[in-house]
């Protein structure tokens, strides 16, 4: 993990604005592949699953024996950043070395970052992210064959990623509507918003510096950024 805070310190220690963090992250999460073989030999397409976009990626093998067609299992892929930086690209590797090593397609949201679209955006994009693939799964040619059961959804998500995965999670126990997945897993969660816990002190000084004080306008979004076009309902921010 020290390791980790140190690459992403050098790697954005140049960054003034919150484009050019948005970048230079992404950059670094490829560019530290150790194995690119795995995304080479994948094929990767988008869905657009009721206004978010999907990534999804497949090992370049054939399903396993025994595999159900009509309900293809996959994985959803929660990327972490802080919630104002990452993006289906940055986990893409992973990804592919998910599907394959578990041999089921392993899907990404493109999800709202903060600040410009603050809580609950990101939130509801997984959310309907979640639904969508329950409902329609990953693109079969048949629309009558493509319902994948809740049984085979699992849920990996990382860092902020966790945040979001859980409070999905929470929101749809507390609704009662729809099932758990099959599996959860976080790695590296940020669960702790009140950031006073003790790997804060620990991992302090590994953590990438601020914007420098000349910089007029630090870590805010510039050109870089794509434009985010989509636009969805939103619900109030919870109490």
């Amino acid at each position: 993990m020290l390791q980790v805070l140190d690459l992403l310190t050098s790697q954005m220690s140049g960054a003034s604005t919150l484009g050019q963090m948005r970048v230079a992250r992404d950059a670094l999460m490829q560019h530290e592949d150790p194995n690119k073989t795995h995304l080479a030999s994948s094929h990767i397409s988008l869905l657009d699953a009721g206004g978010v976009e999907l990534e999804v990626v497949r090992a370049a093998r054939p399903p396993a024996a025994g595999d159900d067609a009509r309900a293809e299992p996959l994985l959803l892929l929660v990327h972490g950043g802080l919630f104002m930086s990452g993006s289906p690209l940055a986990v893409r590797h992973v990804a592919a070395r998910l599907s394959a090593e578990l041999g089921v397609a392993v899907v990404t949201p493109k999800l709202r970052l903060a600040p410009e679209h603050p809580y609950p955006a990101a939130l509801e994009d997984l959310e309907a992210a979640y639904a969508w693939l329950e409902d329609h799964g990953v693109g079969h040619p048949s629309p009558d064959a493509r319902t994948v059961p809740p049984s085979r959804i699992g849920i990996l998500a990382e860092s902020s990623g966790a945040a979001l995965a859980l409070a999905a999670l929470h929101r749809r126990h507390a609704a009662g509507t729809r099932p758990p997945p099959c599996a959860l897993a976080l790695v590296s969660p940020w669960l702790d918003m009140t950031c006073s816990g003790g790997s804060f002190t620990v991992n302090g000084p590994h953590e990438p510096p601020p914007a420098p004080p000349s910089d007029p306008h630090p870590l805010q979004p510039d050109h870089r950024l794509p434009t985010q076009t989509r636009t969805r309902a939103r619900t109030p921010p919870e109490p």
